[in-house]
């Protein structure tokens, strides 16, 4: 099996084959690659939170409750 170690050839070659080709011709497949451009979150716009805390509180409430009630059954009928 032969590499191709022309400059023509690095345009078709696969990351796999990158990955065990000679360290020089794998230094310049790398060489060809594009700047790759990580990933930004994007900022999440402040809201109002004031309108958001009944809902929770009724959901922490119920939440409590659905905890507590078969507890107490328990220890009444117990």
């Amino acid at each position: 099996m032969e590499l191709a170690y022309d400059i023509g050839a690095l345009e078709q070659l696969s990351p796999e084959l990158v990955l065990v080709s000679p360290p020089d011709l794998a230094a310049s497949a790398r060489a060809y690659l594009p700047a790759v451009e990580l990933w930004r979150p994007l900022p999440i716009p402040a809201t109002q939170v004031s309108g958001e805390r009944l809902p929770f509180a009724v959901f922490c409430a119920t939440c409590l409750l659905m905890t507590l009630a078969p507890l107490a059954v328990i220890v009444v009928v117990h």
